[in-house]
C-alpha cells in the first residue's frame, strides 16, 4: 500500500512538472507571437498574447515587462506601471522593468518615485548611461543644477554622444552662471545632431546673456528655420538683439 501511494505521488509530480513545463513552453510561444505584433504596429494584439502568455505561466517576467511595453505605448501609463511592478516583483534584478516604470512614473509627474526607480537602476548596474540621464532630468527640474550636471557627468562618461544629455547640462550650466560651458555643452549637442534646433535656440539664450548680439541672432535664426514652432519666441529674441545692437 505504501509502495502504490508512492508511486502515485511520484506519478503526480511528474503530471505537475510536465504542465508547468508545458505552460511555461506556451507561454515563451505567446511573448515571440506578441513580439512580432508589436513591432508591426499591432499593439493590442500584443497585449493580448501577453496577457495568454502570463495566463500560462504567471511567474514569466518578461511577458509583464512587455505587456508594460504595450501600455505604455497606448498610453495606459497606470496600466504600466502596475506591469513593470510585477515584473521586478517577479525579478527583483529586473533593471530595465526598473527603468521604464521610473519613465512612466516620471511621465505622471511622480518624480520622488520615479528617482528611487533610477536609484535601483544604478544599484543593479552602476554603468547605466540612460539612468544617469533620466535621473539628471529629474534633478534639473527640481532645481538641484549641481546634482544634475553630475549626474550628465556620468551619462556622457558612457554615453559621450548622447545629444540629449549635452544639451541639458548645458541648461543646468546656464542655470549656474557657467555661460562658456553651457556653450560648450550646447555646441557639441549640435556637433552631434545639427537639427537640434532647442540647442541653437538655448544657445542663442546665453549668448545673449553675454551681450553677443550677432551671434544670439544667427542661433535664434536657425532654431527657428529648423523647428518653426520655435519661430515666433525666435523673433522676438532677435528683437531684443537688434535693439540692442543699435544702441552700440
Amino acid at each position: 500500500m505504501a509502495n502504490f501511494r508512492m508511486k502515485n505521488y511520484r506519478l503526480l509530480v511528474l503530471l505537475v512538472c510536465f504542465f508547468v513545463l508545458q505552460g511555461c513552453r506556451y507561454s515563451a510561444q505567446y511573448v515571440n507571437r506578441g513580439l512580432e505584433k508589436f513591432q508591426e504596429g499591432d499593439v493590442e494584439g500584443a497585449i493580448a498574447d501577453y496577457t495568454r502568455a502570463i495566463k500560462e505561466d504567471p511567474s514569466n517576467s518578461i511577458a509583464y515587462y512587455n505587456r508594460g511595453l504595450a501600455k505604455q505605448k497606448m498610453n495606459d501609463l497606470a496600466g504600466a506601471v502596475a506591469d513593470y511592478t510585477k515584473a521586478v516583483e517577479i525579478d527583483p534584478k529586473f533593471a530595465k522593468a526598473y527603468q521604464n516604470r521610473g519613465i512612466v512614473r516620471q511621465e505622471m509627474g511622480i518624480l520622488d518615485e520615479a528617482l528611487a526607480d533610477y536609484n535601483t537602476v544604478l544599484e543593479l548596474n552602476p554603468m547605466d548611461a540612460k539612468a544617469y540621464y533620466n535621473r539628471g532630468t529629474i534633478k534639473l527640474v527640481e532645481w538641484d543644477y549641481d546634482g544634475a550636471i553630475a549626474d550628465f557627468d556620468q551619462a556622457l562618461e558612457f554615453d559621450p554622444r548622447n545629444a540629449f544629455a549635452l544639451r541639458c547640462r548645458g541648461d543646468a550650466k546656464l542655470q549656474v552662471e557657467d555661460f562658456d560651458g553651457a556653450i560648450a555643452d550646447y555646441s557639441q549637442a549640435i556637433t552631434v545632431d545639427p537639427r537640434y534646433a532647442i540647442a541653437y535656440f538655448n544657445r542663442g539664450i546665453v549668448l545673449e546673456r553675454k551681450r553677443e548680439y550677432s551671434r544670439a541672432i544667427k542661433d535664434y535664426q536657425k532654431a527657428a528655420e529648423i523647428n518653426p514652432r520655435l519661430k515666433k519666441e525666435a523673433e522676438a529674441r532677435i528683437k531684443i538683439c537688434e535693439s540692442q545692437l543699435k544702441r552700440k
